[in-house]
Parts: structure tokens; sequence; C-alpha cells
């Protein structure tokens, strides 16, 4: 008896095995959609998930932002370029401030001219796209990241040709990532000097960086009488970093045996 019921046992077993296989699973649910793509045009329609060129008021990009395009779980914003928008505008007494954690621009340049953008996560840049800042009130990236294939512009602000009241706020870059041939991170804010140096009217830097990486091609570039600083600079395979005016680094490396340092007297 003890053997007839191991091999009853045994059979049940298999029996029950073969049950489980043969019945249908469960659907589960579908993992949320993350991605919430816009397009630019010249005003909102949420409907039609695009979003209008220019803020010349405070907007943050988070999640309620995206629920109202229809999305409230994005964790990635594509902004694509519309056929009457292809720039997004952040003009004087504009905010725009972003929580989302990846921002993908498809041949879209973003322009801060006289207005504030704050980044808190990464702002992704093709080929096609670019960033450029005019005097903007503030750029701040200290707590983001900037990955780009395209072109980064920093105009001069203007504010070296005469003595300033006050300190504007900084252009800060934070880190940035350049890769491929036609990257370009370029420089011309000469800074500033203040009223209140009397006995000191050095310039000082308006722009500073994080840590700044160049590969496959890209290049960096500071005009002549342009100042900065940064953490550290990295020039990989084929990049070079082009120096004209102040530019004051804690560390430089260079990671290639064809990457290139050229120094322009001012």
């Amino acid at each position: 008896m003890p053997t007839t019921f191991e091999r009853t046992r045994i059979a049940s077993a298999i029996l029950t095995a073969v049950a489980m296989l043969s019945t249908p699973a469960f659907a589960t649910d579908e993992a949320p959609d993350t991605t919430l793509s816009v397009t630019l045009g010249t005003k909102d329609d949420a409907a039609n998930k695009i979003i209008g060129n220019t803020f010349s008021s405070a907007v943050t990009w988070n999640k309620t932002w995206a629920e109202n395009f229809g999305n409230k779980n994005a964790s990635t914003l594509k902004l694509n370029a519309g056929t009457d928008a292809q720039s997004l505008l952040v003009a004087k007494g504009g905010t725009l401030t972003n929580n989302i954690a990846t921002v993908e621009a498809s041949g879209v340049t973003l322009k801060v001219e006289g207005g504030t953008f704050v980044n808190s996560g990464t702002l992704k840049l093709d080929a096609k796209s670019g960033l450029e800042l005019s005097n903007p009130a503030a750029f701040d990236n200290s707590k983001g990241k900037i990955e780009s294939s395209g072109i980064i512009k920093i105009n001069d602000s203007g504010l070296s040709e005469e003595a300033q009241a006050q300190s504007p706020l900084d252009i800060a870059m934070g880190d940035v990532k350049l890769s491929g041939d036609g990257a370009l991170l370029a420089n011309w804010d000469k800074g500033y000097t203040l009223k209140t140096d009397k006995n000191n009217t050095k310039r000082k830097a308006r722009v500073s960086y994080g840590k700044v990486e160049l590969s496959d091609g890209a290049q960096f570039s500071q005009a002549k009488d342009a100042m900065d600083s940064g953490e550290s600079m990295s020039i990989g395979k084929r990049s070079m970093m082009d120096v004209a005016g102040v530019s004051t680094w804690e560390s430089i490396s260079m990671d290639a045996s064809d990457a290139q340092i050229r120094l322009f007297s001012q």
C-alpha cells in the first residue's frame, strides 16, 4: 500500500502540472506609456498634442503639465519641430522649468532670450537641434545634464561694456556631453564688471560648466575676450578645444591620440 500511495501522489502531481500548463494565463496589465510626444506650434492645443513655442510667463514641465496633454506617467518628453515652428523661445519675463526626467529635441532649437531656463532632467539634442542663449535672466542646469550632437551657442550678454550695479545670475551650464562631427559648444560671453569693485575692475566670468566631455569629432570653441570656468574637460577621439579668451578649469584631460587643444593669443 505505501508503494501504491506514492505512485498515486506522483501521478496526481503530473496531472496537476499538465492542467496548469494547459490553462490560459490571465492577461497582465500593460506597462503605462512613459513617453509624451508633442509638436511645436503657435499656441497650446492639448487635444492634438501641440505646445505653443513661446514662453513669456512661468511654465513648469512636470507630471501635472504632462497630464494636461494626456500622459500623467510621462518620464520622457519628445519635442518635434512643427510646420510653422522649429524653435522654442523663452522670452524676457518668461521662466521654463523642466522637472521631467528626459527631454528629447528633434529638429528643435531652444532659445533663451532674456528669460530663465531651469533644468533638472537630461536634455538631449539631436544633430538638427540646438540651444542658444542670448543674455538670459538665468540659465541653471546645475542639477541636470545636456547631451548634444547639435550646436550650443552662448552669445555675449553685453554686460562687460559698462559696470553693473549687481552681479547677474549665473549661466550655469552644468554637465555637457557633446558627440559627433558638427557637435559644438561655443561661448562668446565676455563676463561682467561691478560698480562696487572700484579697486578691482577685472572682469568676472558669468558662464560656468560642470563636467564637459567631447567625443567623436565634437568641438569646444571660446571666442576672443570670452570668459568661462569649469570643473573638468575631457577631450576624446577627433575632438578639439579652442581657447581665445580666459578659460579656467580644475582639470583637463586629452583622452585620445588625436585630441587637440588650440590656444589663440588675445
